[in-house]
């Protein structure tokens, strides 16, 4: 399903890669080898393209925008977000390496050019992600005939009901979900509702009750499919379930027999930028989506137990399947990356209804990254669902939490 261009306040895209690539010129002169002389001239030079300089157009000044040229800037910001990170792992290495009083006045500015940045980049990047937000409208405004029509077919009575039309998401995301909501739909009319005369037989009303239901949740959206039916009709849904985490969401089912069935997909607002949990395995990082960690533990390797062959740990009273990151992945660690440490770093997630235990060398806290897609060398990676650049300039993958969670077993 597509949709018009959007429509967006004309803002001069040269500039934005003016600014880019002067930053990217003073970060290699940095990684080459800082001196407090090259910090000093990086700190003018940013005084005198100060981000100020980016500015948007008046209101009112709107133009249309092929969806191409938004996809450039999109772009363009994603790279700019990796030049901040890059910068801010700079100014660390520079504030652990200079300890006398000189060098501490200068990165103290240095700081405040880097927070500077980092804020302006911030606000790019949210400006970036609002332009590309559509209302849901535009996708859910079909459905109430797709329901009518198979209500007739199979001779039922349905009444449909949407609430949050307007909630917005990005327009690449509501084109990728349109296939997985009509799936849902579908299952849901035609195998959770009943006929008339069954709910009449059940005590129900003859007409049965399908919602559709989206709010805005900090940075995702929820979309929320619920039916009155026999809660007991939704099976093979493995394909949804995949097109669902392609786009970086979940999606959970609800059954009460007898009452209904509750489906809730969780997407996050953008497929350009996921807020991740950094940990270490082995002389590796890789990124976990933050929407999928539930807490961070320390265990003792004497409260792991074995069942079935299986490791498991207990959390809080609930017994949760022990999958070793390191072993899942085959990452095979050099000596000096062993950890020796007494207690066990346990990462708690969730995705897909099941909990799992995951055991991880080092957490290196959370950082908002730049989704990229992986390439067909990668596409048969196990346990991986994407990839990120750095702050050194390498790449780190992001972790497929489903699937994780399906090999733990829960």
């Amino acid at each position: 399903m597509k949709f018009d261009k959007p429509s967006i306040s004309h803002t001069n895209m040269e500039q934005f890669d003016e600014q880019l690539k002067l930053l990217d010129r003073k970060l290699l002169q940095l990684e080459e080898g800082a001196d407090i002389g090259k910090i000093r001239e990086f700190i003018h030079s940013i005084e005198e393209h100060p981000s100020s300089n980016i500015h948007a157009a008046q209101a009112g000044q709107t133009i249309s925008v092929d969806a191409e040229r938004l996809a450039q800037l999109q772009h363009v910001a994603s790279e700019l977000m990796v030049g901040s990170t890059r910068l801010n792992d700079v100014n660390e290495r520079l504030r652990q390496e200079i300890a006398d009083s000189c060098g501490q006045g200068v990165l103290q500015q240095l700081n405040e050019v880097t927070a500077r940045i980092s804020r302006t980049i911030s606000a790019l990047q949210e400006g970036v992600v609002k332009t590309r937000l559509l209302p849901l409208q535009r996708l859910f405004r079909r459905y109430p005939r797709f329901v009518r029509d198979i209500s007739r077919k199979l001779n039922k009575e349905i009444d449909f009901l949407m609430v949050g039309e307007h909630t917005e998401l990005d327009r690449e995301m509501i084109d990728k979900i349109d296939e997985p909501l009509v799936s849902l739909l579908c299952k849901a009319a035609v195998h959770n509702i009943e006929s008339a005369e069954e709910r009449q037989k059940a005590g129900k009303p003859r007409k049965g009750t399908l919602l559709m239901k989206a709010s805005r949740l900090d940075n995702e959206v929820e979309i929320v499919i619920a039916d009155d039916g026999k809660g007991r009709g939704s099976q093979d849904i493995d394909t949804v379930q995949a097109q669902i985490r392609q786009l970086q969401g979940r999606l959970d089912i609800d059954e009460t027999p007898g009452k209904g069935t509750t489906m809730t997909i969780r997407l996050p607002l953008s497929s350009a930028t996921v807020r991740a949990l950094l940990v270490r395995l082995g002389a590796e990082v890789y990124a976990m989506p933050l929407q999928q960690v539930v807490e961070i533990v320390r265990l003792r390797p004497d409260e792991i137990s074995t069942v079935q062959g299986r490791d498991v740990c207990v959390i809080r009273e609930t017994v949760l399947p022990l999958v070793h990151l390191r072993r899942a992945l085959k990452i095979v660690a050099k000596p000096e990356c062993e950890t020796n440490a007494r207690m066990l770093r346990i990462v708690i997630a969730e995705a897909e209804g099941r909990r799992v235990a995951l055991a991880v060398d080092e957490t290196l806290g959370t950082r908002e990254m730049i989704v990229q897609p992986l390439g067909e060398y990668w596409a048969d990676v196990p346990f991986v669902s994407g990839s990120t650049i750095m702050g050194d300039g390498k790449v780190a993958f992001i972790l497929d939490m489903a699937s994780i969670s399906a090999e733990g077993g829960a």
